[in-house]
């Protein structure tokens, strides 16, 4: 016997290894094979318990054979039932008479139905009812007893569970017979109805009255295609309550038939479809709405991009003003874009408006009233019925009267850019849905201009004072050239001049002192080419390395700030590096003592040089960090204004380097300059 756990390869022996026909006797050679039997049994609800006939007590019977139903119902495995006897179900409470009346029938090779109490693996009761009946062979002879089996608590819980079903689904539940004419209805029908306890005749004419005239035909079409075509239908139909609620039921169901292919009855199940029904035409309406919402957008995207791409500067934004008021059909429209603060109007772009109008404005508005409240929205407004002068909402004193708006922020990064606003539609009616949206999008291109203008406006500042810058550093290097170097030199060359002339005229003197002064400026003279030299290339790099730069141009600028206290932190001793890397970090640090010797009025200086493990991910680096004790200042300030190249210009060395820059500085408390170099080791 093969094990339970290949239960398609299992069988009862002296049942599933001869053939069908020689176990049935009356069977036909059209029977299926036993196997599929086995199959069929295993897959039953009902208990199957398969016994041999070799005793007439089908309590002493050998268990061949159960079902996984069976299983489950008692607890016990077949691995523990096979070749034990029936008597291991019974206890105290099982009816010994009964067992009597079943001896008795199965002797006489009779089916027997009885009920008993059996009891489970774990020793809790079982009612059970049973049908027990022999398998005859060819010369009639008993050769196994089969069992079928079925709990009443499982039939009572199965019952109960349909119960629950059946009210948490609200069905109703319906038959009628095709012979009587009755139509009975269980569950919730009447209600579904609308009707109350006990108010159904069991008529078809009642419930045909209820459905509602239109669907009458179709709902009868589809029952009798099902009858002719002996399938199930479902159907969707409207019922008229009795006070005139109209409710959408979905009636599912199907024909049953006798033995010569005639319908008898026909049962189904209602329930209450309304919400889905509504829920499907409102999908269907936002489908329609969104459709007209997509062609908009897409329209609007199209025309936006063809003014992007083909005009420049604020012609953008009128056009963009332009395609709105037309998309809208409104009769004005204006662009108001926001100052530096965000929190006024600097420029007012206007569409719409016929000359004498746009003459008659007056002064542009600064972001009071209707247009502050757009500078400060995230999400668009709509309003009609306005009434107000245009003074009192913050527009020109000339504006035209608003009797409806549509305002939409405009917007990008959390930033107010401005605003786009439309007012009074010419059709004299309120902006709908689709021209917000429209508009909408027009205002995210126009974000894209405005932030196009803003990049435009900073890179011209930008280059204006990179140039400005360029000038000065080169009108610096000229007087320090002329006041220092050549004034030097032009000393050295009198006292060398004259000393030229004395020694010439009188060989035998001594050295006169015009030679010693000589020289001294001569000396001075190189000592300042050398600095200015380094202010443009940094020779120490080269000959002394990074760290022995870093010290010389320390000890250099303490003399020139005449600082009192200077510190030099370093972990490096020698160590050299990429000359990229060595370049950047001396000049972040050369500009970074310039501005505390020009700007921090401080007498303490302490510049830190380490060596960092992955301070950057999965990278070592270096970290510069220059800190004074002087009077401080408002980074954010210093950082939006391009008056103080020096610091942008530091930190783009160090964001070019892939590093990280940090300015940390309060007003009265000095500064911390922080620069994190990748090594690139």
């Amino acid at each position: 016997m093969t094990s339970r756990s290949d239960p398609d390869e299992r069988i009862i022996p002296g049942v599933m290894e001869t053939n069908p026909t020689e176990q049935v006797g009356a069977a036909s050679q059209n029977s299926l094979p036993l196997r599929m039997y086995a199959q069929i049994a295993r897959n039953i609800q009902d208990a199957v318990l398969v016994t041999a006939a070799e005793t007439s007590d089908f309590a002493d019977a050998r268990i061949l054979y159960v079902n996984p139903a069976f299983e489950r119902m008692t607890g016990y495995t077949a691995a523990e039932v096979l070749e034990e006897t029936p008597q291991m179900l019974y206890g105290v409470k099982t009816d010994r008479e009964v067992l009597g009346r079943i001896r008795t029938a199965l002797q006489r090779r009779e089916a027997v139905y009885a009920e008993l109490i059996h009891y489970r693996k774990d020793g809790t009761e079982l009612d059970v009812e049973q049908n027990i009946e022999p398998l005859l062979d060819a010369a009639g002879n008993a050769t196994h007893w089969i069992s079928i089996q079925r709990a009443k608590q499982i039939l009572q819980e199965n019952q109960e569970h349909l119960r629950i079903a059946i009210d948490a689904a609200h069905l109703g539940l319906w038959e009628w017979n095709l012979q009587t004419g009755k139509l009975a209805w269980f569950g919730h029908s009447e209600q579904l109805f609308g009707l109350g306890p006990g108010q159904f005749d069991g008529t078809y004419e009642m419930f045909f009255q209820r459905v509602h005239p239109d669907d009458r035909a179709a709902l009868a079409e589809a029952r009798v295609h099902a009858r002719a075509t002996a399938s199930k239908y479902e159907h969707i139909f409207r019922v008229i309550w009795p006070d005139g609620t109209i409710r959408w039921l979905s009636d599912s169901g199907h024909f049953l038939y006798d033995s010569e292919g005639s319908a008898t009855h026909v049962a189904g199940a209602f329930i209450d479809v309304t919400e889905r029904q509504r829920l499907q035409e409102e999908r269907h309406q936002l489908v329609g709405v969104a459709d007209s919402h997509a062609a908009t957008l897409a329209t609007a995207r199209r025309v936006a991009m063809d003014i992007l791409l083909n005009r420049t500067g604020m012609a953008v934004l009128k056009h963009i003003a332009e395609a709105a008021r037309t998309s809208a059909q409104a009769r004005y429209a204006a662009i108001g874009i926001a100052d530096s603060r965000e929190e006024n109007l600097q420029e007012l772009v206007t569409v719409g408006l016929t000359p004498e109008e746009e003459r008659s404005l007056g002064p542009r508005p600064e972001g009071d009233g209707i247009l502050g409240l757009l500078l400060e929205r995230t999400m668009p407004v709509r309003l009609k019925g306005l009434t107000a002068s245009p003074t009192s909402m913050g527009l020109p004193s000339g504006h035209p009267l608003i009797g409806s708006l549509l305002g939409v922020p405009i917007r990008t990064g959390g930033k107010v850019l401005g605003s786009l606003y439309l007012m009074n539609p010419t059709d004299g009616e309120a902006f709908t849905d689709a021209d917000e949206a429209a508009v909408t999008a027009l205002a995210d291109y126009a974000a894209v201009a405005i932030h196009y203008q803003h990049l435009l406006h900073q890179q011209s500042l930008l280059t204006h004072r990179f140039i400005n810058t360029l000038e000065d550093e080169r009108r610096s290097v000229s007087y320090e050239l002329h006041d220092g170097l050549t004034q030097y030199l032009m000393t050295a060359h009198i006292y060398l001049n004259n000393f030229f002339h004395r020694y010439h005229n009188t060989p035998e003197a001594p050295v006169p002192q015009e030679l010693e002064l000589g020289l001294k400026y001569l000396e001075q003279a190189v000592g300042e080419a050398r600095r200015l030299v380094s202010g443009l290339r940094s020779l120490e790099l080269d000959d002394l390395g990074l760290v022995g730069a870093l010290q010389r141009l320390l000890e250099e600028e303490k003399v020139r700030a005449e600082w009192k206290e200077v510190e030099f932190q370093h972990d490096l001793a020698e160590q050299r590096f990429d000359t990229a890397l060595e370049t950047a970090v001396f000049r972040v640090a050369q500009e970074a003592l310039t501005n505390a010797r020009k700007y921090a009025e401080t007498s303490r200086i302490q510049v830190v040089l380490k060596h960092q493990r992955e301070t950057l991910p999965g990278r070592s680096s270096l970290l510069l960090e220059i800190r004074d004790w002087g009077k401080g200042f408002d980074p954010k300030k210093t950082r939006e204004s391009y008056d103080h190249l020096g610091m942008h210009s530091m930190e783009e060395r160090v964001l070019l380097m892939k590093g990280r820059f940090e300015i940390v500085s309060t007003p009265g408390e000095g500064t911390r300059i922080q620069a994190v170099f990748p090594r690139g080791d």
